[in-house]
């Protein structure tokens, strides 16, 4: 008797590095997940939250990264799961209308640029009539790339803007009725709306960038290159953490913008230095991809293929981006290349087969591709 106790005790602390006390961290996680899909009991939800995230972390603790056991097992990205599990216990929470419990989970700094939460800010805010804060929401979403939660949040947001007065309190609200004006082509009330956001928040940028892409469309190339020029000599100053992190990702548009309107302008040099500067300071994979094919077409335009070739390239590493595969199959046409420019057009199928097998016939025609 004494022989298998010791024998229990000897195991039992290893027994959870082959996963017998771990059966599964995706399986539970997905069980939690359903049940909330499904409306069940959003306080079990939380319960199980709070349960799955220990899990996770004592299974991280018995078998780190690179260990026989962690291979084994194999869940996954541990940190997707805890996040995960922070999602459903704050979007629980306010499914009960427990809104400063969502809140005090959503507004972590460790989720600042993770879109379902942002998402869930912009929900709380609107439910504690806080209009402003959800129009911030909305507009960093925009950023983030989550253009389909974005559209969700669109109609309550513009529906508060027909119930109240705005003014220097609500900048974030001035800029979301001045891009709805925007829409409409009504351009005077627009650029009047950004001016007033401007002046409640003179430290702010999204006015700055969207009242020089109105100028710019407009015909006005000097006007908006002033625009952009003064947003990005804005001292930002002290601003609190979320708002500073909002800048981040603006920066880099900014600069992106302005290489454009430069471009357009036929100030090369100019263009190249802030697509350059755009790049390095980007967060967003996708800018970066959109970055290195404007870098690229400048290239080619210099007829320097070799580094427009490089710099497509790049940009092609952002999946589902068909454009730079597009580029560089013409590039390699006209450098006598064929193989490679059936390659860049194989891939460029993948994406888009209607334009590959339209530029793979202009090839043909003009005798660059057999």
């Amino acid at each position: 008797m004494r022989h298998n106790l010791l024998l229990i005790l000897f195991v039992l602390p290893l027994s959870g590095c082959i996963g017998l006390f771990y059966p599964s961290i995706a399986k539970d996680y997905s069980r939690t997940l359903q049940m909330y899909e499904a409306g069940g009991s959003y306080a079990k939800v939380i319960r199980d939250c709070a349960d799955g995230r220990e899990e996770v972390a004592a299974f991280a603790r018995r078998c780190p990264d690179g260990s026989r056991c962690r291979q084994k097992e194999n869940p996954g990205d541990l940190n997707e799961f805890t996040s995960g599990y922070d999602y459903l216990e704050a979007s629980s929470y306010f499914k009960l209308g427990e809104l400063q419990k969502a809140y005090d989970l959503a507004a972590r700094p460790e989720n600042e640029y993770r879109k379902p939460m942002r998402n869930l800010l912009a929900s709380i805010h609107l439910a504690r009539g806080e209009s402003e804060k959800a129009a911030r929401e909305y507009i960093y979403l925009l950023l983030l790339g989550d253009q389909e939660g974005a559209a969700q949040l669109l109609p309550p947001l513009e529906a508060s803007l027909d119930r109240q007065a705005l003014n220097h309190r609500t900048p974030h609200l001035l800029n979301l009725r001045a891009a709805r004006f925007a829409r409409n082509n009504d351009t005077q009330r627009a650029l009047r709306d950004y001016g007033d956001s401007i002046s409640a928040d003179p430290l702010q940028m999204q006015a700055y960038i969207e009242r020089a892409r109105i100028y710019a469309a407009g015909g006005m190339p000097g006007k908006a290159l002033s625009e952009l020029n003064t947003a990005i000599a804005i001292v930002r100053g002290k601003k609190p953490y979320s708002d500073a992190r909002m800048d981040d990702l603006l920066v880099p548009i900014m600069y992106f913008d302005r290489g454009r309107l430069r471009l357009e302008m036929s100030n090369s040099d100019g263009a190249m230095a802030d697509f350059a500067t755009a790049a390095r300071l980007s967060k967003d994979p996708r800018q970066v991809a959109r970055v290195n094919y404007e870098i690229g077409q400048i290239y080619e335009n210099m007829d320097k293929l070799d580094l427009a070739i490089a710099a497509y390239k790049q940009a092609a590493d952002e999946p589902g981006f068909g454009d730079p595969w597009y580029r560089m199959a013409v590039c390699y046409a006209q450098k006598s290349m064929p193989k490679e420019s059936k390659e860049a057009l194989v891939a460029l199928a993948r994406i888009d087969r209607e334009k590959s097998d339209a530029l793979a016939q202009s090839l043909k025609e003009l005798n660059l591709l057999e």
